[in-house]
């Protein structure tokens, strides 16, 4: 009996691998002619060993592989594949059967019958059995690329003690933030040369109930800290003015938080117990700076309370520059000097684009995942207290979250937003289109 080359035979188990049994774990049974009943996986198996002894025994077993309908316009393509390795006249008919019943992968017999004069009509007539995906995500929110957010806060088991020494949560995360404002004001009375040495915000805020009187860094630190235990991300941010390199008393510190009502990121200064905003409503550090970098001093200082400070000049210097934990930011084209007040400054990183600083925690990141080995929406908020989305008006809990894919055919677009302590964020765009079933052939 004549056998395949060695190199043809390796070419068959090669595209077999593409066939093998174990990623379809079918194994309902199934009868096929002069043999008993066998299952699927049985059968595949049956067609591997005949592979393996070569394509002659192949070809023998393969009438039998048409009980396999899912996988018979791949067997009937290997048919072909082997048929021409032998030269038998009938591996072009077997690839008119493949192709005619569904058969889709040009690349997997180009090597046998690229040669053919039609081949691109036979490439043609394949790929237009490659179905429309089933399943595509159409449009997504993506949120800029930031650094990574660093947040001041107790661990949670001082937290919980810290919590209880704070005025309650309003109904507004903006409202709540101006209660927890106007409460780190009246803490102590400020001393400028007084340092608590820890950034502890509990125990700095038993040592000023004891008596002690602390810096505006203190007020930053318990300040950041009560935002934080009430579900408001909060961050410490160092101010300084333009010539913050030579001198004394040239910064300031405050804080900055994520205001989910506003959708925005805001200051908050604790040692004044002031924000300041403009027509447009509360402005953060980079509004700020960005503002004094063009000469524009038109903002307000407000009090907690909504009552405008009279004392603005007084504070607006120190918006030439500013710092966070993770970043020195500079205004574009005026360089950077390493010191501060005479020392030498640290950071890990120089940053000139401020928007790297500000991450949109009202968004989310889109990905992939499964559910009932079906393929979902994996939704991952940004927010560090997100409890859940809303998805066309339906809640689900947790972050992250899967979202399988819609049943019905057709283009759907949803309205996803991220849920938190305070409510409901801004309503993002996701489209997703699902494909009406494809007959089995």
């Amino acid at each position: 009996m004549k056998r395949t080359s060695t190199r043809a035979t390796a070419l068959l188990l090669a595209l077999m691998a593409l066939a093998s049994p174990t990623p379809f774990g079918d194994s309902s049974p199934l009868a096929w002619a002069g043999s008993e009943t066998v299952s699927l996986e049985q059968l595949r198996a049956q067609a591997n060993s005949a592979m393996s002894k070569g394509a002659e025994e192949f070809l023998d077993f393969l009438p039998s592989l048409r009980a396999d309908r899912e996988l018979w316009p791949l067997w009937c393509a290997i048919g072909a594949q082997a048929a021409r390795s032998l030269q038998r006249p009938d591996a072009r008919a077997l690839l008119d059967q493949a192709i005619s019943a569904g058969f889709s992968q040009p690349r997997m017999v180009e090597s046998a019958f690229s040669k053919d004069a039609d081949w691109s009509q036979l490439v043609e007539r394949m790929e237009a059995n490659v179905p429309p995906p089933a399943l595509r995500v159409l449009d997504w929110p993506e949120p800029p690329v930031s650094l990574p957010l660093h947040l001041d806060k107790l661990s949670r088991d001082r937290e919980s003690v810290f919590r209880r020494k704070l005025p309650s949560a309003r109904a507004s995360a903006w409202e709540t933030a101006r209660a927890i404002l106007s409460w780190t004001q009246s803490r102590w009375q400020h001393v400028g040369n007084h340092s608590a040495k820890t950034h502890d915000a509990l125990a700095i805020l038993e040592r000023a109930e004891n008596g002690e009187r602390f810096r505006c860094v203190e007020y930053a630190d318990v300040l950041a800290a009560a935002l934080n235990a009430h579900g408001i991300p909060a961050r410490t941010i160092g101010l300084r003015d333009k010539t913050y390199y030579f001198g004394l008393g040239l910064g300031h510190v405050v804080a900055e938080a994520w205001i989910d009502d506003l959708g925005k990121w805001v200051l908050l200064d604790g040692q004044n117990g002031a924000y300041w905003q403009d027509a447009g409503g509360p402005l953060s550090a980079h509004d700020l700076a960005r503002r004094y970098d063009s000469g524009n001093s038109d903002a307000a200082f407000m009090q907690a309370d909504g009552t405008r400070r009279t004392d603005a000049r007084q504070w607006w210097s120190y918006f030439a520059w500013f710092d966070l934990h993770e970043a020195e930011w500079a205004p574009e084209g005026k360089g950077f000097v390493p010191y501060f007040q005479g020392e030498a400054l640290t950071t890990k990183r120089l940053v000139k684009d401020p928007g790297k600083l500000y991450p949109d925690l009202g968004t989310f990141w889109v990905g992939l995942g499964e559910v009932e080995a079906k393929p979902a929406l994996r939704l991952e908020a940004l927010h560090p207290y997100a409890k859940g989305f809303v998805i066309d008006g339906r809640p689900l809990q947790g972050n992250p979250v899967l979202w399988p894919f819609p049943d019905t055919p057709g283009k759907h677009e949803v309205a996803v937003a991220v849920q938190t302590p305070y409510g409901t964020l801004a309503k993002r765009r996701v489209v997703v289109e699902v494909a009406a079933p494809t007959p089995h052939r």
